[in-house]
Parts: C-alpha cells; sequence; structure tokens
C-alpha cells in the first residue's frame, strides 16, 4: 500500500510539475510562429509594393521580434536588424519564419523573422518551480491522508474485530447461561462495559408494562414501572427502534426519577424476537461532563440487543422445557400414586404431596363432596400452621368454583387472610380448580403462589384437577359399591329377619289363640269357684291359679307386641296440633340444621287452628306418621324449598296438611306410593314408611289424600274423626252406667267345649240365661228361630268363621249386638270389626267384669 502511494505521489509530481508550464511553453511557442509569419508577410508586402522597409525601425515597433532578414532567391542576406546584447543559448532555438516574396523588379526575395523567447522561457520556468511544489504538495498530501486514512481505517478495523470477538465472547456467555436472573444480571453487566455507562432491561409484563428486572447503579428504579408509549424506554417499545438523546433533561421523554440522579445521555434498544417484544435494555451516563452516546454505539447496542434477546428466548424456552418436564413428572408421580388407590384419605394425602411438588404452589386446600348433593366440606388443608384463609371462605370459594366448572382465578381479597393467630403473609394470586370428570363434581383445590399463576401453570392444575376427579370418582364408586353391597346384605338380613319375624307371628298367633283358649278355661272356672268356695284357703289357692293364668295371658300379649301383631292399644284425646309441633321439633336437625350445613335454605312454616284440633288416638304413632311425612318432604327438596305444615277443623273432622315445593311426582308413582317396599329413594329408601303411614292412619278411623304434580311439589292430607273436648268425660260417664237392668238372655258360640261351657257357667252364675252351641251353623238357626239379647261367638271356628257368623247375625237381627271372644283378640282392627259388623271384641282370657261391661254397654 505505502509503495503504490509513493508511485502516486511520483507521478502526480511529473504531471503537476510538467504538464502545466509545458502547456504553457508549447502555447506560447506557438503564438510567436503566428506572431512571426504575420510581421514578415507586411514586410514581404511592403517590399513588393516597391517601398524599402526599415528593418530597424520596424524591429523596434515589435519588442518581440529578435531579428529581421531580407534574403536574396539563394538566401544570402542583403540587409538585417537584430537587437544588440541580448543572450543567445535560450534563442538559440528561437521561433524564425521565413516568407517568399519578389521585390519591385520581380527578383526573389525572402523575408526571415526571429522572434525573442527569453520571456518565455523565463516564464515557463517560474511555472515550472511553482507547479513542481504544487505537484511535490499534492504528492505529499495524497501520500499522507490516504496513508492516515488507511491508519484510521485499519486502527477501526482492529477495534470493530476486537468488538466483534467481545461480542462473540459475550455471545457465548449469553448463550450458555439458561437461568433467567442470571442471564439478565449478566446481559447489564455486559452491557456496561462494553458502553461505558449504567445499563438496565425491562421486561414487559402481562399489565403492558415495562418493568426493571436487572440494572446497574443508577439504571433503574425497582419500583419505576414504565408503561408502553411512557418515558424513552416506553417510547422504544412502543416504536420498536432504538432512541438517543444527548441531553435527557430537556427531551420529552425526562421522568423526575432519571433527572433527579443527574442522567445526561441515554441510548434504548427494544428487544425484539420475529416481532414480538420482549422488553427494551437502556445505557445511559451521568453528569454534566458526561460524554453522548455516537451513532455507532446505537448500532452496537443494536447487534448486542440482538444477542441479548436471542439468548433470553433461549432462557424462556429452556424454563418452558423444564416446566413442562416438570409438569409432566408431576402428573407422572400423581398418576403412580392415585392409580389403584381407592381408599379416600390415602388419595387426599397423596393428592397434597404431589401439589406440594409444584414450583409455584404456596398453600393448598382441598374441598371434597360425599355426595352429589352434598356441600364440599375441607379434607385437607397444606401446609399446616400456614393457613392463610378461613374455613368458611374457603367452603364459599370452592361453591364458587364448581359452580363455574373451570378454573378460576381468584382476587387474593377474596382470599383475605382471617385466620385468627394464622399466616399474615397474603399470597398474591389465588387459583380454584374444580376436580371434576364430565358432569359430575367431586371436589375443588384452592391453590395459592406468591407470584402470579401462568398459563402453564392453569393447564398443569386443570390437568391435576382432571386427573385427581378420575381418582375420586373411582374411590367413590368403589365406596358406592361398599355400600350397596351393605346395604344389599342389610335388605337380605332385613329380608330374613322379617322372613323370621312373619313365621315368628304366624306362630305365635296359633300359639297364642290355642293358649288364651286353655287360659279362658281355666280362668272361667277359678272366677266360678272363687265364687262360690268361702274357705279363705281355697280361696287362697284359687286366686294363685288365677293370677298365674293371667300372667300367662300377659305373657301371650307380650308375645304378640315383640311380633308387632296387637293392635288393641287404647287410644286416647289429642291435640292435632300439638302432634304438629311435636313432629317437626323432632325433625328440625334434618330441615335446618343438615339443609344448611349442605348450604341450602328449607323455609318452614305453620298455619295451625288457634283452637285444639281434638282426635281419638295414639300421639305416638300419629307423630311417627307426621315425622316420616316431614323428613320425604325434605328429601324432595335437595336444592331447598319450602315446607307447610296446617291444621283444619270442620263439624265432623280434624285435617293435617303438608306442603312442600319440591320435586313432585308423576301419576303412576302416586298409584303405587303407599304398596309396601315400594321406594323412589333408591337404596336408601326401605319402602316401608308410607305403608306403615297408611296402616297407622288407617287404625285411627282416618284417611289420606295426595295430590302431586311433577316438578310442583306435593301435598298430603290426613283426616281424622273429630273428638271434642267432653269426649273423655262422655266415656267416663258412660263407664259408670254399665249395670244391666235385666237378666240377658246369651248365645254363646265355640267350637271348644270346656270354653263354651265355662262362658255359659259364668253368664248362668250371675243370673243370665246361656245357650251353648259349639257349631257356628246352629247358632245361625238359633238366632233365627229365637230371641237373644247378644251373641257371644269365637273367631276361628270350622264351619263359619267369627267374622260370617257375625255378619249372618247382622242380617237376620240387625240391632243383635254381637261380641268376639277370641285368642286373636289383640291382632283385630277397629277397621275390620267395623266391616263385618263386630260390636266389639275381648281377648281370652277375658275377665267376667270386663264381659260384664261389654255386655251392658251394648244392652243398654
Amino acid at each position: 500500500m505505502r509503495r503504490r502511494l509513493w508511485c502516486l505521489a511520483f507521478l502526480v509530481t511529473i504531471v503537476v510539475g510538467l504538464g502545466p508550464p509545458g502547456t504553457y511553453y508549447l502555447l506560447e511557442i506557438r503564438r510567436l510562429h503566428v506572431a512571426a509569419r504575420g510581421f514578415a508577410r507586411d514586410i514581404a508586402t511592403r517590399l513588393a509594393s516597391g517601398r524599402t522597409p526599415d528593418l530597424e525601425e520596424a524591429r523596434q515597433r515589435e519588442p518581440e521580434v529578435l531579428r529581421i532578414r531580407i534574403l536574396d532567391g539563394s538566401h544570402a542576406p542583403l540587409a538585417e536588424s537584430i537587437v544588440p546584447d541580448r543572450p543567445r543559448w535560450w534563442n538559440a532555438q528561437a521561433p524564425r519564419v521565413s516568407v517568399p516574396t519578389q521585390d519591385w523588379s520581380g527578383a526573389m526575395r525572402f523575408v526571415e523573422v526571429s522572434m525573442r523567447q527569453d520571456r518565455v522561457v523565463k516564464s515557463t520556468a517560474a511555472f515550472l518551480v511553482l507547479f513542481s511544489l504544487t505537484g511535490s504538495a499534492l504528492a505529499v498530501l495524497l501520500y499522507v491522508l490516504p496513508l492516515a486514512v488507511v491508519t484510521q481505517m485499519e486502527a477501526r478495523n482492529r477495534r470493530l474485530v476486537a468488538e466483534r470477538e467481545a461480542l462473540a465472547t459475550i455471545e457465548r456467555e449469553l448463550t450458555a447461561e439458561l437461568e433467567t436472573d442470571r442471564l439478565l444480571r449478566l446481559i447489564v453487566h455486559h452491557a456496561s462495559d462494553l458502553f461505558n455507562g449504567n445499563g438496565a432491561i425491562y421486561l414487559l409484563d402481562e399489565g403492558n408494562k415495562l418493568v426493571p428486572r436487572a440494572w446497574t447503579h443508577g439504571g433503574a428504579f425497582s419500583d419505576v414501572h414504565i408503561p408502553v408509549g411512557q418515558g424513552l424506554v416506553g417510547t422504544s417499545a412502543k416504536l420498536r427502534q432504538p432512541l438517543l438523546v444527548d441531553n435527557y433533561p430537556t427531551s420529552p421523554y425526562a421522568l423526575p426519577e432519571f433527572v433527579a440522579i443527574g442522567l445526561r445521555s441515554a441510548i434504548t434498544q427494544p428487544l425484539l424476537i420475529r416481532d414480538e417484544l420482549l422488553g427494551v435494555i437502556a445505557m445511559n451516563r451521568r453528569g454534566e461532563k458526561a460524554p453522548p452516546f455516537s451513532s455507532d454505539d446505537v448500532e452496537r447496542l443494536k447487534s448486542f440487543a440482538a444477542q441479548a434477546a436471542i439468548a433470553l428466548q433461549n432462557a424462556r424456552l429452556f424454563a418452558e422445557n423444564r416446566r413442562q418436564v416438570e409438569t409432566l413428572s408431576v402428573l407422572h408421580e400423581l398418576s403412580r400414586a392415585v392409580t389403584g388407590e381407592l381408599e379416600r384419605t390415602a388419595l387426599v394425602e397423596a393428592i397434597g404431596r404431589e401439589m406440594a411438588r409444584v414450583p409455584s404452589v404456596r398453600e393448598i386446600v382441598l374441598l371434597l363432596k360425599t355426595g352429589d348433593d352434598d356441600a364440599p366440606v375441607i379434607a385437607l388443608h397444606s401446609p399446616a400452621g400456614r393457613e392463610s384463609i378461613a374455613a368458611d371462605r374457603a367452603h364459599k370459594l370452592g361453591l364458587m368454583v364448581l359452580q363455574a366448572g373451570r378454573v378460576v382465578r381468584i382476587d387474593a381479597a377474596l382470599a383475605g387472610s382471617d385466620v385468627p393467630g394464622g399466616n399474615v403473609s397474603h399470597a398474591h394470586a389465588w387459583l380454584g380448580v374444580p376436580m371434576s370428570v364430565g358432569n359430575a363434581d367431586y371436589g375443588a383445590l384452592l391453590v395459592a403462589s406468591d407470584a402470579p399463576f401462568t398459563e402453564p401453570d392453569e393447564r398443569l392444575l386443570a390437568d391435576i384437577g382432571q386427573l385427581a376427579g378420575l381418582a375420586l370418582r373411582s374411590v367413590r364408586l368403589f365406596e358406592e359399591r361398599g355400600l350397596a353391597y351393605a346395604e344389599l346384605e342389610a335388605a337380605q338380613d332385613s329380608l330374613m329377619r322379617a322372613e323370621k319375624l312373619r313365621a315368628l307371628g304366624e306362630m305365635a298367633s296359633g300359639v297364642a289363640h290355642d293358649f288364651n283358649n286353655l287360659l279362658a278355661a281355666i280362668c272361667g272356672r277359678t272366677q266360678l269357684l272363687l265364687g262360690r268356695v268361702t274357705d279363705p284357703t281355697q280361696q287362697r289357692w284359687l286366686t294363685a291359679i288365677k293370677r298365674a293364668a293371667d300372667d300367662g295371658a300377659h305373657t301371650v300379649r307380650r308375645l304378640q307386641e315383640f311380633t308387632r301383631i296387637r293392635r288393641d292399644q287404647p287410644f286416647v284425646a289429642v291435640d292435632l296440633n300439638e302432634v304438629i309441633r311435636g313432629a317437626l321439633e323432632v325433625t328440625e336437625m334434618r330441615w335446618r340444621n343438615e339443609a344448611q350445613g349442605r348450604g341450602i335454605v328449607i323455609d318452614v312454616e305453620t298455619a295451625l287452628v288457634p283452637e285444639p284440633a281434638m282426635m281419638f288416638g295414639d300421639a305416638a304413632e300419629l307423630r311417627e306418621v307426621l315425622t316420616n311425612l316431614i323428613l320425604n318432604a325434605v328429601d324432595a327438596m335437595p336444592e331447598g324449598g319450602s315446607l307447610k305444615l296446617s291444621s283444619v277443623i270442620d263439624d265432623t273432622e280434624v285435617e293435617a296438611r303438608i306442603d312442600d315445593t319440591g320435586q313432585g311426582m308423576t301419576e303412576e308413582v302416586r298409584q303405587k306410593l303407599f304398596d309396601p317396599f315400594f321406594t323412589t329413594k333408591g337404596p336408601k329408601g326401605t319402602g316401608l314408611g308410607l305403608s306403615i303411614t297408611y296402616g297407622i292412619v288407617s287404625r285411627h278411623g282416618g284417611r289420606i289424600v295426595v295430590e302431586s304434580v311433577l316438578g310442583h311439589g306435593t301435598t298430603f292430607r290426613l283426616r281424622f274423626p273429630k273428638r271434642g273436648l267432653g269426649a273423655e268425660a262422655e266415656v267416663a260417664a258412660q263407664a259408670a252406667e254399665l249395670t244391666p237392668l235385666r237378666p240377658l238372655r246369651c248365645l254363646v258360640v265355640d267350637d271348644e267345649e270346656e270354653v263354651a261351657g265355662t262362658l255359659a257357667d259364668l253368664l248362668e252364675a250371675n243370673g243370665h240365661e246361656a245357650v251353648v252351641v259349639t257349631k257356628s251353623t246352629e247358632a245361625l238357626s238359633q238366632v233365627t228361630a229365637q230371641r237373644f239379647d247378644i251373641v257371644f261367638s269365637d273367631l276361628a271356628m270350622p264351619d263359619l268363621s267369627g267374622w260370617q257368623l257375625a255378619r249372618a247375625v247382622k242380617e237376620a237381627a240387625p240391632s243383635l249386638p254381637v261380641v268376639l271372644l277370641t285368642g286373636f283378640g289383640v291382632e283385630l282392627s277397629p277397621e275390620q270389626c267395623r266391616t263385618n259388623h263386630v260390636d266389639a271384641v275381648l281377648t281370652k282370657p277375658v275377665e267376667f267384669a270386663q264381659l260384664m261391661a261389654v255386655a251392658a254397654r251394648l244392652t243398654r
């Protein structure tokens, strides 16, 4: 390069030093030739005209003429004029012109004119010196300036190479770092060293703000988050272009925080990856004497930012990949932990243990539903001792998540800590995740984090919720299967017990009948003897026999009570309003407390008549009826509703009415409502409640009316015969008038001769006439043939039963009272007696006083 520059300088010197002087010299010589020719022609013209020219005067007249000669035809000089005392060395080659002509005589003559060139030579020499110096100067410039430029370019190239090497080194370091926070600090450190300033890197957050993530002292402020479009950093992000400011305090981008620390100049460059804005890198210099950044700095920062953006994107992709690996690991471990786990507590512990492995999760609340219609309850709150949410608030949030049916971001204010003595460090974010499969909800997960949940976090937790839902469904199916097996076993046991009880009842009924017949004979004869024997010892013996027979009869009654075939319990006056109030009080736990625990409300209203609704009955059985109907109404309102109980009194009946706003029933269900073992509750129902209710109402002489529309609720109306307040007094008054006024003519019918004879003897011993018949067919003929005041008949007889005989007697003599004396007495209901026209039923063995009291009441 230097040799080329030297050759170029030499060439410039030659060209510039010789070119202009030489050109000048040639032009001047040419001019002198032209001038000499013109001058010679003038002289030749004079000579040809015959005038003799004055050569000296002509030479003096033209100062540039050196010599004038007139030559003859042989070129011999004829006349000459020359400048005296002139050096000749530079005129040796002076321009000379010879012009032919003829004089006046016609002789051939030549006019020769030589021009002076001393002046031309002197001027040319001066030009030569001048342009030689100029050429030398130009040569020097052409040599020195390019050399300086080349040197500067070489220096710049060396600097660029050094910068490229530094950038390459930085790129390798940035590429090797995959942890985001360390990478950001490394970027700022290298940028500060590279640009000799204070650096900061801002990343774009979800709120469209630029948040400082790493900076050197004076590069940024941790609490200054810059919205896109504001300040130097925000404007650079909005325009997605680099910005350069030399006087920051007076620029339109100035922010007071940075002006206060003396920031003077700054440059920014957006971090872009395929038009996606990741953030902004900014450099600044502080102080009045801080040098400004150059355009080269902007280009360098642009290249550096491109490398930083690539490294940052790689770190993000690495973090995303690591998160996916962790996600798959958590899901895999959770799947392994819950697969095959069918015990609810162990499953909850496994879910909590695997959830704790998720890095972003700080607190876990797991709520489970024990049934489809049950409210969720807290099964796990981890970690223990660091709870930041109260149980009631967790229940409400769990219900909200289940109603939404999707992952729900929960504002931290909604889950604010109100736990006494709990952890006061509130989580920044809460997330609600349903544990559902299809349309079935099994519970909800509430998880807290110190940082906002990202979309990958939501996807992971949603997958965990779905996997947990599948596991919980398996647990519930297993539990339901176990419950179904238990219920089936219980049903089988119940059927076996019922069958045993039925068999025992049949056996007890037969045994009771036979024993009562035997005891009737014993008790009857003993009563006769007690009326006739006067010896105290014998009376004591007979009394002991009578007491033993009575105890035997009581034992038989207890056997019938155990087998639930007794129907002779006495009715007393009952206020139906009090029965309704008692039933409500008994069931309050179900329709108020348990309903509120499930998150539903059942409004209960009563509308009872102010006066007592009196009837005859068994208060305990009536309470059982109303309790059963109230519980059925509560079960029919799983989402809550209204329940109304009212009473009505008219002239002949009292009524209890139960209205609910539940699910109602179809006409087909209503027709089968009181069938034994018919139920709409599935395994939870026995199908016996309404059958028992119907039986109790029927024994009380009442009736049930059911009105229902599917989806609009159900109404039960229970109507019973009305009894006044004085009914007991009337009964007592009737009891006081039981002594007959006259002897009675009695027809005694029993296939057991001993029993019939004993009764006849008792009647005759007390002044009554008794006709004994051992066949029921003969008894019917006796009734039609003779007059009787009363008929005493056994129930179980071979020809006609007591029921058939009673109906036949009533057809023949409607006013003739019929009294059944049977070992099945406690098994007969008043309804059966009324249907078969039986006026009274007495259980064997019968007390003679009781027999006479009934006879007196029926024959008075």
